[in-house]
């Protein structure tokens, strides 16, 4: 044609011919675009008019015309990113004019997210008819969609090579927004910004007429904004300001009249195709009046194959049917005999097991006497051990403190002594070590049953080093640190059955962090709760 640069551009695979005549006449961007975007463009059209749900209501007629239109400009922002940045995009809705909320109709012209995209037709078709007006509702809602496509969030957070570049661009985002405030609240000034001042609503709608300025008003953001157009050409990976009007306006007019010709030529091919299928109705009607005579006409045909039938179920199928029963007979008494077979085998099997457990179990109970004889006699053995023993050891008085030997470090020092106490039946109770008057070294606690309680280390009087608490039977049952008489670092308190109760955090006494892992699996945390003896009081 006469007002594209290349008269005869080859079509991408699934794009129509007749699409291009629609965008070139509908989409005022599609005329300004390089032929190399063009092509690329054009391969997109037919993947997106596929993968959406289209669908219209009130007085709006849903078209091939409007998905063609609206998925060029949709996938104009794409053209040089990722389809990925359409991946959970499902539905398109058509609205006549503004959106329908419960059947009213709302004051907005279009709105997204990034499965769903809702647009008034009346204020698209404006956008698309109209490239220099700073207005175009596709390409401000995609805009929405692609700034919500990665991580559901409308805030100009649209997803770039790396993780600097997006840091960078959100930044300098959220400044140059900050900015387009100011210049829309001044009171006056000589020029109003390039950017609509719905931009100044929020984030979202920043990015969006950003988006729209960068395809719509190329040069004048360029010029005003050089910034904001530098980072949308990193973002679009395209330089619409570079952009040159391929269609001569002189000559739309022989395109709209071609779109006429065009357009008249569906309409007698749909006339003729009602035709065609107005003939083959009946044409059929007629075939099947056809089909009725002769179905009539082999009514006699049809009794002799049914005396025919007779016959054969008289004579031919009741010898079928014989056979098949003694069949199933022979096949019934095979089944009963393997049945037979394995009910013997089963019982043979259980009786065997019977005898194998009567065997092992005589077998484990004189097992089992014998080890009571020998745990009997051991018994006796050391009970009468123990009894001579005690006749001969002297009863210990009741928390006695035994001293032992005095051990002199030094010939002018302290000297040190280890005391010892026991209970009344003779078990340790404490054991630790003396320096002057002030404990010093490892203190150790028993209870009445032997088992070891406490292990304590000291350091002339204070408790410096490791501190442990033990369960009856020798689990611990908690850990920790002492500095100068003062709990520090990590403690660790555990239940009965190993499992992790407690962990607390300490700073020079002061209890700073505090976790407790409940039986149930839930966990508890407290920071900065006071002083540490309340929570450990038992301690």
């Amino acid at each position: 044609m006469a007002f594209v640069k290349n008269p005869n551009p080859p079509f991408p695979e699934r794009f129509k011919p007749d699409w291009r005549d629609i965008l070139e006449l509908r989409v005022a961007i599609y005329r300004r675009l390089p032929e190399d975007l063009t092509a690329d463009l054009e391969a997109l059209i037919p993947w997106f008019i596929d993968k959406i749900e289209w669908s219209a209501h009130g007085a709006v007629t849903l078209t091939e015309e409007m998905k063609v239109c609206v998925a060029a400009e949709a996938c104009l922002l794409i053209v040089r990113r990722s389809k990925d940045d359409y991946k959970q995009l499902r539905r398109v809705k058509f609205s006549p004019r503004d959106l329908s909320t419960f059947g009213e109709e709302s004051k907005w012209a279009g709105d997204a997210s990034r499965t769903i995209v809702r647009m008034g037709w009346y204020w698209t078709q404006i956008g698309m008819e109209d490239g220099e007006d700073n207005y175009n509702l596709t390409i401000h809602e995609y805009a929405h969609v692609l700034d919500a496509a990665h991580d559901g969030k409308s805030e100009a957070s649209i997803k770039l090579g790396d993780y600097k570049t997006t840091r960078e661009w959100l930044k300098f985002a959220k400044e140059s927004y900050k900015r387009l405030c100011r210049l829309w609240d001044r009171d006056a000034h000589y020029k109003e910004p390039v950017i609509r001042k719905y931009g100044t609503t929020n984030m979202a709608e920043f990015f969006a007429c950003a988006t729209e300025a960068f395809f719509e008003v190329s040069r004048q953001l360029r010029l005003a904004e050089p910034d904001i157009y530098k980072w949308m050409k990193i973002i679009y990976g395209m330089d619409p300001a570079q952009w040159r009007e391929r269609v001569d306006y002189r000559d739309l007019d022989e395109l709209q009249s071609s779109y006429a010709d065009t357009d008249r030529e569906r309409k007698r091919k749909e006339a003729d195709r009602r035709r065609m299928v107005q003939e083959a109705i009946r044409r059929y009607e007629r075939e099947a009046r056809e089909r009725e005579e002769a179905r009539r006409k082999s009514e006699k045909e049809k009794q002799c194959l049914e005396k025919e039938r007779r016959e054969l179920e008289e004579n031919g199928i009741k010898k079928a049917l014989e056979d098949i029963e003694q069949a199933h007979k022979k096949k019934l008494e095979e089944i009963n005999r393997r049945y037979e077979d394995k009910v013997v085998q089963l019982d043979r099997r259980i009786r065997d097991a019977e005898v194998k457990f009567e065997r092992d179990k005589k077998e484990a109970e004189q097992k089992l006497e014998r080890q009571l004889s020998r745990i009997k006699w051991n018994l006796e053995k050391a009970l009468a051990k123990l009894k001579a023993i005690e006749e001969e050891k002297p009863v210990k008085p009741k928390l006695e403190e035994i001293e032992e030997p005095e051990i002199e470090i030094t010939r002018r020092g302290p000297k040190r002594r280890t005391v010892s106490r026991f209970h009344p039946g003779g078990l340790p109770s404490l054991k630790f070590t003396v320096v002057g008057h002030l404990k010093d070294g490892l203190f150790l606690r028993w209870d009445e049953e032997g088992d070891l309680r406490e292990e304590m280390h000291y350091h002339l009087g204070e408790k410096n080093g490791l501190c442990t608490y033990y369960y009856p039977g020798g689990s611990k049952e908690l850990e920790g640190n002492y500095v100068n008489d003062q709990r520090a670092g990590i403690w660790m308190g555990w239940y009965c059955d190993g499992k992790v109760k407690h962990k607390s955090k300490y700073l020079s006494g002061e209890l700073v962090e505090w976790t407790k892992y409940m039986p149930d699996g839930s966990v508890q945390k407290f920071k900065k709760p006071g002083k540490l003896d309340k929570a450990f009081s038992k301690y």
